[in-house]
């Protein structure tokens, strides 16, 4: 019957009604023996101090909770309660074995058997069988022995075997020199009991507990997945591997929540991978399931590739770099190549950030870019062998970073990185080198940036000086290898040169360093000389757009870099890109920091009409009005930058075919916070003048703003400022503005401030 009992009346199956169990069992998809693990030492130390309290008679009685279990047949299998009964399973047999009194429960003891390793179950039938004296450590004892204990390479590589025989030699130090007191401990055992549930008398499946653990509580996805592979027909070899080299690099003692979640992702996303090279897989069709961490192990069969021993070498030889990347990291070494792809340390398979979190009941999983750079170091584990070059996986490594940082990352893009990195990764191992390679091999259609990442290759074959600067803007931050546009720029009669591109490139990552990452610098100074040089919009929608959000997500820097890359829109006398003519300038002026030749430049164009500057297609006059405004008040870029977020202010345009109403914008989406540009230009012109003028109010009809009683609006569409009295309701005064291109627009609202201080 279900009830208290000892550890042997446990053995001798008291608590059940019939007499057909003969053997208690650990099964196959519980956990191996991790209570006597060297990392859980403490944890051993707390249960042996309560047990041996019990058995020098400090303590009366130990009550050891509920051992849970079913029977299957003649075997009783244990559900919870494996790490408690199995500890007490070693006491039972050093203490009696020490007293010289094994005869007596030796049959009780045989009734215990694990059936979740062979070797573990031959383990515990040996230490019964041979009979040796225990006159030193049981691990000593084994090590001298250790053939008749089973295989050499199990008692080396089995977990459980490992964390018995160390729980062995725990058990033994505290009996040790205790030999007048083993009668007394063994009097005292009785006084250790726990309860015992038969789960059979509830009726309840057996497939509802195959899916708990030691600790009564759910399997974990990886636990599910693990039994899964061991279910399959591979070498015996994969299963030891499995639980030991492969678990030792996940697991670490201070995060060992962790390890399930690790583990789990590193397969999960490995059987991706797998399948994605599969040709019977339907990727069409299963793309978003094979990805999902949310179906269930047996769903599909979709597993099935980690069942494969040509997979699981791929997956050894990923752990094998994993493992020599983390020792390194300990010995502060730089295994370089690894760290190109951001896989320093068994973190890495941890979802981390608001991008793991999910809604309740949902699993975790990895961001899509930590899955690519994990399809990259699959990639290379597949070509990988010793005596290849660390330079030319380098090299892999810092391409794969550029096509992965550069690009959204969809779904989508995960297929096609798996091939891509596929076919490049062959590299490494390429007589002449990876950039060879890559410079000769067939063009992958899949991601935009593979021509440009083949052209760097191929001038690095031609000439190896291009490789150090190539190498800086691969290490820059925010450019990560994304330097197309300027190897545009650098080239003289259609061939890029070297200097114009080291040059070209050095001066925009100084640029980068200061106006986008560090702040260094008002971006508003960097988009004011930029307007020097054209009309920079990128599209309709997105006029005079700066995006300073952050370095992570292509999606952010995408909208400088097509800020650079934009090609004139019409006719100008000099059609070079706007930046370009930038770059151009700012290499002319000798000397000064950065900011003062930004400085130098706005101002020439603005006092000279840009007659000192290169290049320059219009005068400052030649300009529509908005952009001589823009290009003189720094309040009005102030404006649209003084949020940073994922969507920037921007310049917007009423769909007008003069395009005289122009806002200014907060963030990329109009709104009622959006000031008009005209209005707002004219409120930063007069606060110039006048101190403590009330805020800007941002009317949309007739009262932009206040001054002395008078509500001013200035409407673009009419060329008209006009004032009315807020409680006189006589006609309301009307100045004139000429906004017309041919005029410094700017001196013209100088102009109307005067009026308005005289008239008011």
């Amino acid at each position: 019957m279900n009830g208290a009992a000892t550890f042997l009346e446990f053995l001798d199956f008291k608590f059940l009604k019939n007499a057909q169990v003969e053997y208690v069992e650990v099964p196959m998809l519980q956990r191996d023996y991790a209570q006597g693990r060297k990392s859980q030492i403490d944890i051993a130390y707390k249960f042996l101090k309560a047990l041996f309290e019990v058995l020098e008679g400090t303590k009366k009685t130990l009550h050891l909770d509920l051992v849970y279990g079913y029977e299957d047949g003649s075997v009783f299998k244990l559900i919870d309660g494996q790490q408690r009964v199995t500890t007490l399973w070693l006491l039972h047999f050093l203490l009696y074995k020490q007293a010289h009194r094994l005869e007596e429960i030796k049959g009780q003891l045989s009734h215990f058997t694990y059936h979740a390793r062979e070797s573990s179950k031959e383990f515990c039938r040996k230490l019964l069988e041979e009979d040796f004296e225990w006159v030193q450590q049981p691990s000593e004892v084994i090590s001298q022995y250790e053939g008749s204990f089973g295989d050499v390479s199990d008692l080396e590589n089995d977990p459980t075997i490992k964390a018995m025989i160390h729980m062995l030699d725990l058990i033994y130090d505290h009996l040790k020199d205790k030999g007048a007191s083993l009668d007394r401990y063994i009097s005292r055992l009785p006084n250790i009991s726990f309860d015992v549930i038969n789960m059979e008398e509830f009726k309840l499946g057996e497939e509802l507990y195959i899916k708990l653990n030691a600790r009564g509580k759910l399997l974990s996805k990886f636990e599910n997945l693990k039994a899964f592979m061991e279910q399959a027909d591979i070498a015996y070899e994969w299963l030891l591997a499995l639980d030991n080299h492969w678990s030792n690099y996940f697991f670490e003692s201070d995060k060992a929540e962790a390890f399930d979640q690790r583990f789990f992702h590193f397969l999960h996303y490995a059987n991706a991978f797998f399948a994605l090279q599969d040709r019977d897989f339907d990727q069409d069709k299963y793309l978003d399931k094979i990805f999902s961490t949310d179906r269930s192990i047996d769903e599909g069969n979709w597993y099935r590739f980690l069942q494969e021993e040509k997979n699981l070498e791929v997956l050894g030889q990923t752990i094998d770099l994993l493992s020599k990347c983390k020792e390194n990291a300990k010995n502060q070494e730089k295994y370089l190549e690894l760290k190109l792809l951001t896989i320093n340390d068994p973190s890495f398979f941890e979802a981390q950030g608001e991008k793991s979190k999910t809604p309740k009941n949902q699993e975790p999983k990895l961001e899509n870019k930590k899955i690519a750079y994990f399809f990259a170091l699959l990639a290379l584990s597949q070509v990988y062998q010793e005596g290849v070059l660390d330079k030319d996986v380098k090299d892999y490594a810092r391409v794969c970073k550029h096509f992965i940082e550069n690009s959204f990352l969809y779904i989508a893009d995960l297929r096609g990185f798996a091939g891509l990195f596929q076919a490049i990764a062959k590299g490494v191992t390429h007589k002449e080198g990876f950039h060879a390679f890559l410079a000769n091999t067939k063009k992958q259609t899949f991601h935009g940036l593979f021509g440009l990442e083949q052209r760097k290759a191929q001038l690095i074959c031609s000439d190896g000086a291009w490789e150090n600067i190539l190498d800086r803007t691969s290490n820059h931050a925010y450019l990560v290898g994304y330097v197309g546009f300027l190897l545009e720029f650098s080239k003289i009669d259609g061939q890029e040169n070297l200097q114009k591109f080291t040059d070209y490139a050095t001066l925009t990552m100084e640029i980068l360093d200061k106006f986008f990452i560090n702040d260094a610098y008002p971006l508003s100074l960097f988009q004011r000389a930029l307007l020097c040089f054209g009309d920079y919009s990128i599209t309709s929608t997105n006029q005079f757009f700066g995006n300073r959000y952050g370095t992570g997500m292509f999606r952010h820097r995408q909208i400088v870099f097509k800020l650079f890359e934009k090609a004139p829109f019409k006719p100008q006398k000099y059609p070079k890109h706007s930046f370009h003519k930038l770059l151009d300038n700012l290499l002319n002026i000798a000397q000064g920091t950065l900011h003062e030749k930004m400085q130098d430049i706005l101002q020439s164009y603005i006092s000279q009409q840009g007659q000192e500057l290169l290049e320059v297609s219009w005068s400052l006059t030649e300009r529509f009005w908005w952009e001589q405004l823009l290009l003189q008040q720094e309040e009005l870029f102030g404006f649209i930058n003084a949020e940073v977020g994922k969507e920037c202010g921007r310049i917007y345009f009423f769909n007008d075919s003069k395009l005289k109403k122009a806002y200014l914008l907060l963030v990329k989406k109009y709104s009622e916070k959006a000031v008009d540009l005209l209005g707002y230009a004219l409120y930063c012109c007069l606060k110039r003048k006048i101190k403590n003028l009330e805020p800007y109010e941002n009317g949309r009809q007739v009262r932009q703003f206040v001054f002395n009683g008078f509500a001013i609006f200035a409407n673009s569409q009419t060329s008209t400022i006009i004032l009315e009295h807020i409680e006189d309701k006589q006609a309301p005064q009307r100045i004139p503005i000429n906004l017309n291109s041919g005029q410094d627009v700017f001196k013209e609202l100088q102009s109307v401030v005067d009026k308005i201080q005289e008239m008011l």
